[in-house]
């Protein structure tokens, strides 16, 4: 029988290694916990906040987390296939050499997020505005793109000359 819990705030709990398949962690806070190499296929952690989390060697596949906040999280090599990633932030999060092949990106905020060698093969990007984004050898292949918002370049801002007095 799966773990559950709701609304629970274990801040900067250490749950390295652990086997949490199928637990229920539904609007959690998670704020910077170490979830590093953790079990967690099959979880539902809907709305969970994971800002600055460590989540680096973790197994989310089938997970869901649709609504988390993935802000400044350290998710390198991190397993999200098929999972619901459905209007979750990961801006500024590090998703380097992550694989999310096959998950649903649906309306997630990617600003500033690190794709850097992430295999996004399959995967459903609707609505998804990925600026400004490091993508340097991201897999995008067979990704679907479908109402994926355009990229826009803005100009910088104009810097103030000083004058020396």
């Amino acid at each position: 029988m799966p773990a559950s819990a709701t609304a629970t705030s274990p801040l900067g709990a250490n749950f390295y290694g652990a086997d949490l398949t199928e637990i229920t962690l539904c609007h959690s806070n998670l704020f910077g916990s170490d979830l590093r190499r953790v079990l967690l296929q099959k979880a539902n952690l809907e709305g969970v906040n994971l800002f600055g989390a460590y989540i680096t060697g973790a197994d989310l596949r089938h997970s869901n987390l649709q609504g988390a906040n993935l802000a400044l999280a350290e998710c390198h090599r991190t397993q999200f296939q098929h999972a619901n990633l459905a209007a979750v932030d990961f801006s500024g999060a590090n998703l380097e050499e992550s694989n999310l092949s096959n998950a649903n990106l649906s309306k997630a905020i990617d600003l500033g997020t690190h794709f850097k060698g992430a295999k996004l093969d399959g995967a459903k990007l609707a609505y998804v505005e990925i600026r400004p984004a490091l993508l340097e050898q991201a897999d995008f292949s067979k990704a679907n793109l479908e109402n994926m918002v355009p990229l826009r370049l803005e100009p910088l801002p104009p810097v103030p000359i000083l004058k020396a007095s």
